[in-house]
Formats: C-alpha cells, structure tokens, sequence
C-alpha cells in the first residue's frame, strides 16, 4: 500500500521469550486487510508474527471460510496489555489475548490435564483393573507376536510366522496384488510384513469395501492363530475383560499409550479398538 510502512519479517520481535495468540475482532473483513492491522498494532506494540485470517472449523477441522477474525502472537509480557480497543482503518476493534487453555488428552475437553481428578474419562481403579493393553510384537496377543516354540499359522500350502503376516498377506490379495503379496511371506518379523504390505498398497489406493471386510479377515485370521498356538490360546483365556490394542491405529487401537488406555473409560478412546473387540 503506497505511502505505508509494512513490517517486514526482519522486524517481528525476535525475543525467546514465550509468545501468546492475540484475537482481533469487530473489523469488517470487506474494509480491513491484514497489512492494515499490522501496521496499526506494530506502531504500537512489538509483534511477533504477521497477521493472519481467523478460520471456521468443522468436524474439529479447520475449513478455508474465514470467521471475521484476525490473529497475530506477541511476547507474554508485552501482551500483558490486554485487552484494549484500537481504532484500525477507522473502525473501533476488539483486541484481546486467549486464555492458555490446556486439551486433556484422555476426553479431549480444555481447562483441565489428563491426571486431573475432575475428568469425566477418568476411569476408576475397580474399572481400570479389568483393562490389559496389548502392545508389540512380545505381548502373545498382539497380531506381530511370533511364537518362541515355534508356532505357525498354517493356510493352505504356506505357514505364516505370525498373525500380521498372514492378514497382510490377505490384505493384498483382496486387491489383486497376489504377485506381490508373496514378499510378505519373506519378510522375518511382522512389522516388517505391514512395511512392505503397505509400501505395496499405499492407503489411498485401498478399496472402501476392504474396511467392512477387514474385520472378517482380522477374525478369521486370529481364529487360525488362537487354534494354532496353545501358548497364545492360554494367554488369551486368562486374560482381563477388556483387551486394548494400544496403538495409534484409529480402527485397530485404542489411540492412547498404555497408561491412559488403563485409566480411560473405553467411550473416551479417540479410536475403535476393533482388534480388542475381536479378541474378546
């Protein structure tokens, strides 16, 4: 704009120091850009950032729909002067900083932390000693473990070392890659079989029905294993009421690490735990 000074990035405030989101509000977005806004604070306080649009958010996704709003971040001290009202490009705005608020990570609401008593996920001892999270290729139950007594999954005229290689194996043949599906066959652990399944048939190349019959394929092939291998078998049998497989797999697991998984209530689990539901 011609006669203006703009804050180059070279002129944001440099400090260490921690920096807070400040909310700008009640400037029409028709009349007011950001480089005016900018120009208006900077005159007055040390920014730290450029300024940007507010955007609405949907399902917990933010859209590309802007809101009204326009934010920047400024160092906690000098922030300190809010809130106030300016006027900007002739109009009277809000100016005001977020409160910190903090997302518990077990029900995902704010103003509190996980460990917090208070948090309406929180499960109880009695409750929580019912759940066994299931995590890595040692655990008997998980898909990857490989049986130290030798164990297999026998299916037609090939032995899988593990649960994971032979749903991999199924995985790929549902989608017609069957030359290569035969690379998971050679893989040595189970991980190492989801690596190259999945380097095959990377996600966006895979089938919408193949989710509906995952869990089929996911039970049949637990159901070979279990009859397989008495040691698994015996594990499973003596295991807790609640199975928890706790991985990052939004289908498969639980989303949660272990420790949280326990002492989550399960309807608070971001993800499915379609595994442990299986397994029970």
């Amino acid at each position: 704009m011609a006669g203006k000074h703009v804050l180059l990035r070279s002129e944001f405030a440099t400090s260490r120091k921690r920096t807070v989101k400040i909310t700008i509000q009640d400037l029409p977005l028709h009349a007011v850009d950001n480089v005016q806004v900018l120009e208006a604070i900077g005159k007055t306080y040390a920014v730290s950032s450029e300024v940007m649009y507010g955007m609405l958010w949907h399902n917990g996704q933010p859209t590309s729909i802007r809101n009204g709003d326009h934010y920047l971040y400024m160092a906690e001290d000098v922030a300190a002067a809010m809130p106030i009202v300016m006027t900007i490009a002739g109009f009277d705005a809000q100016i005001f900083k977020l409160p910190a608020l903090t997302k518990c990570q077990r029900c995902g609401e704010v103003g509190h932390r996980s460990n917090d008593v208070k948090c309406l996920g929180r499960a109880p001892e009695a409750i929580a000693a019912t759940v066994e999270p299931i995590r890595g290729g040692h655990h008997p139950l998980s898909n990857l473990y490989v049986c130290p007594e030798g164990c297999t999954l026998p299916d037609g005229q090939y032995d899988f070392p593990s649960a994971e290689h032979h749903y991999q194996f199924k995985y790929l043949h549902y989608h017609g890659k069957l030359k290569e599906s035969y690379l998971v066959l050679e893989a040595d652990i189970g991980l190492q079989a989801r690596k190259i399944a999945h380097s095959v048939l990377p996600e966006e190349d895979v089938k919408p029905s193949w989710q509906e019959s995952a869990v089929k394929e996911m039970l049949d092939t637990n159901i070979l294993k279990y009859k397989s291998c008495s040691h698994a078998k015996d594990m499973l049998m003596g295991s807790k009421v609640v199975l928890a497989e706790v991985t990052s797999n939004a289908f498969w697991g639980s989303s949660l690490p272990p420790d949280l998984t326990v002492t989550t209530l399960s309807d608070y689990w971001p993800s499915k735990n379609n595994l442990g539901k299986i397994l029970v």
